[in-house]
């Protein structure tokens, strides 16, 4: 896989909960994600990032991938199954969600990104004999205009949209 995998069409699902998540929570907070936020018509894959700060026991990575899995059928795109998730277990959720998920479908699995929304992310072609999977994560920044109806008047063009400053460049 080494094309752009747009990570800003789900929601994060927060699984940092009092108890640990089971197969139907994560299928529903992908649903909601997908269904609720209107986003149930997408083409281009997707990926789930997941929340989750929890111990990687047996149990709980294999609920993890069966709720993943579950939803990738009913309410993903077609195409690889891209899941991102905060805790330092890509390997062990991976092997999970490869017995879960029908194997027509690719699985990339990648730890230790803290995504947010319109966060896009290009994953390379694997390296280091398969084992590492380069990543860039890329945040899309608008500028915050004003339309003709507001309230406020501003006539000089510094102050028609609103700019963000990245390493001493106004984006």
């Amino acid at each position: 896989m080494s094309e752009s995998t747009r990570a800003d069409d789900l929601p994060e699902v927060d699984l940092s909960g009092p108890k640990p998540a089971t197969a139907d929570d994560v299928t529903e907070a992908v649903r909601k994600g997908v269904v609720e936020a209107g986003r149930d018509e997408l083409l281009d894959p997707v990926a789930v990032s997941l929340h989750w700060n929890g111990r990687p026991y047996f149990r709980t990575l294999t609920a993890i991938a069966e709720g993943v899995a579950a939803a990738a059928e009913r309410y993903l795109p077609p195409g690889a199954v891209v899941v991102t998730l905060t805790q330092d277990c890509a390997r062990s959720l991976g092997r999970a969600l490869r017995d879960a998920v029908p194997a027509d479908r690719e699985v990339v699995c990648i730890d230790g990104l803290q995504l947010s929304e319109h966060d896009f992310i290009d994953v390379g072609a694997p390296i280091q004999n398969g084992r590492v999977l380069p990543v860039v994560v890329k945040t899309l920044v608008f500028p915050e205009m004003r339309s003709d109806s507001d309230e406020v008047e501003r006539t000089d063009d510094a102050h028609k949209g609103r700019y963000v400053e990245v390493s001493g460049q106004l984006l």
